[in-house]
């Protein structure tokens, strides 16, 4: 959780971003935190981390048209990378990574490209995503 942190206080591209809720204790972590990105998008990340579980929801809002939400929750069990999944609008696709920072870094490097961010070249990236 302080990577996730410490990657958001250095990073050239969040122009803002709350941390709504912040919880350790002897066996968890939880972390409940909206970023602001410079080019207006939106990210939400919580996660909540044990001895015995985790459950997570990276949930990006690039605009009115993309949204995007990597989860374990327990459903589509018929992708291939199940419980991990992500949500491109209303579809659900594999997700091979779930690592915060790993994402938060995705999300920066298509920032950072001049390409317009459809849904197609979004699609394309997450596949590379691990």
């Amino acid at each position: 959780m302080q990577k996730i942190l410490k990657f958001v206080e250095k990073s050239s591209l969040v122009k803002d971003f709350k941390v709504h809720d912040f919880k350790t204790g002897k066996e968890f972590a939880y972390i409940k935190l909206e970023i602001l990105f410079k080019d207006s998008s939106k990210a939400h990340i919580r996660e909540f981390v044990s001895s015995t579980q985790r459950k997570y929801s990276f949930h990006w809002i690039v605009d009115t048209r993309i949204e995007i939400r990597w989860d374990n929750s327990p459903h589509h069990k018929s992708i291939t990378t199940y419980p991990h999944h992500v949500h491109v609008n209303q579809d659900v696709y594999p997700s091979e990574c779930s690592d915060p920072v790993k994402i938060l870094q995705w999300i920066e490097s298509l920032l950072t490209s001049k390409e317009e961010l459809t849904k197609e070249i979004i699609l394309h990236e997450i596949r590379k995503l691990r």
